[in-house]
């Protein structure tokens, strides 16, 4: 049984060499979001909101793999 595909949920070179140099394979898909700050939004609760939306948006497109979404 082969293991599951990883995908990270960003078009961030940076954070596809950090997976890299820990040895991982990733497919990148960069969502396609509008990261606007709602208003009175705190910074954490804005970051996870986006974390989250990028995750599920690209969860829809690969299927039983595993997705790594971040946000800062």
């Amino acid at each position: 049984m082969a293991p599951p595909k990883l995908v990270l949920a960003s078009g961030s070179r940076y954070r596809r060499e950090q997976l890299a140099r820990l040895g991982l394979s990733v497919q990148c898909d960069a969502p396609d979001l509008d990261e606007a700050r709602l208003p009175a939004e705190a910074a954490p609760a804005m970051a996870r909101r986006f974390a989250r939306a990028k995750a599920q948006a690209v969860s829809v497109r690969h299927p039983g793999a595993i997705i790594i979404a971040a946000d800062q």
